[in-house]
C-alpha cells in the first residue's frame, strides 16, 4: 500500500516535469519512431522490445561506405539509477569504469540477419570484430521480426547485463550513419507514444525516473513467485 501511494505521487510529479518517462503518455519529439517498449517477463528471465516507425524500416540497403538505409541503437544500463548518455562513449574510451552497459547495435542487422547485444568495454580493438563499432564483444544475438513498421525481438536479460527486470535505455535513430530526430529515454517495463523536441532528460528527471524504476523493482520482487507477467511475450 504504501509503495503503491509513493509511485503514484512520483509518477504524478513526474508526468508534470517531464512527460518522456510516463508510458503511455505521448512524447513530443521529432522522430521517425512513433512509439516503443519493453517488456520484462522475470518468468523467462527475458525482455522484449517493440519498436514502431512511420514507415518501413530498410535495414539491408547500404551505402558505398557500408552504411544502412536505416539503423538504430539502445543504449543500456542496469545499474539501480540511470545514467547520462555521456556515460556510454566514455566507459569505451576508458575514462570512466562501469560494468552494467550494453549496448544493441541495429548495424549489424545487415550482416548478422540477428539482434546482437554487446558489452560495453573501455579501448575494444574494433579489428577483432569489424562490427562491433568498437563497443564490446557480442553477449548475445536473437531472431527478429520485421511486421510492416513494428521491429519486435526478444533478449536475455544476461545479454543486457540484468537480473531483476529494472533498466534504462536510450534510443537513437540513424539513415546512412547520420542521426535522425532526437534520442528517446526509456525505462524497462513501459510504454511510450511519440508525438512529434524534447531534449535527453535533464539529471533531476533521471533521478526521478530512478525513483520510478526503485518502486517498480520492489513491486516486482514482492510479486515474484506468485504473480503472472502482465504483458505475455511473443
Amino acid at each position: 500500500m504504501v509503495i503503491r501511494k509513493v509511485s503514484r505521487i512520483v509518477l504524478s510529479f513526474l508526468a508534470v516535469l517531464s512527460p518522456s518517462i510516463v508510458g503511455a503518455i505521448a512524447i513530443p519529439v521529432d522522430s521517425p519512431i512513433t512509439n516503443f517498449s519493453s517488456s520484462v517477463d522475470l518468468n523467462s528471465e527475458a525482455v522484449k522490445f517493440d519498436l514502431n516507425f512511420k514507415s518501413v524500416p530498410d535495414f539491408f540497403t547500404i551505402d558505398s561506405f557500408g552504411r544502412q538505409a536505416d539503423s538504430f541503437q539502445l543504449f543500456v544500463n542496469s545499474d539501480n539509477l540511470p545514467v547520462e548518455l555521456s556515460s556510454f562513449y566514455r566507459a569505451s574510451a576508458g575514462e570512466v569504469v562501469r560494468d552494467d552497459l550494453t549496448i544493441v547495435r541495429g548495424d549489424e542487422i545487415k550482416e548478422s540477419r540477428q539482434i546482437r547485444a554487446r558489452e560495453v568495454v573501455a579501448n575494444y580493438d574494433p579489428s577483432t570484430d569489424p562490427s562491433s563499432g568498437g563497443w564490446g564483444p557480442v553477449l548475445g544475438s536473437e531472431p527478429f521480426v520485421l511486421d510492416d513498421t513494428q521491429l519486435t525481438f526478444i533478449l536475455p536479460l544476461s545479454s543486457l547485463k540484468d537480473a531483476d527486470g529494472l533498466f534504462y535505455y536510450y534510443l537513437e535513430t540513424y539513415s546512412f550513419g547520420g542521426i535522425t530526430g532526437d534520442t528517446l529515454f526509456g525505462v524497462s517495463d513501459f510504454e511510450y507514444d511519440v508525438a512529434s523536441p524534447v531534449p535527453i532528460p535533464p539529471a533531476f528527471i533521471l533521478f526521478g525516473s530512478g525513483l520510478v524504476g526503485l518502486i517498480g523493482l520492489a513491486r516486482r520482487k514482492a510479486c515474484k513467485g506468485h504473480c503472472q507477467s502482465k504483458k505475455p511475450m511473443l
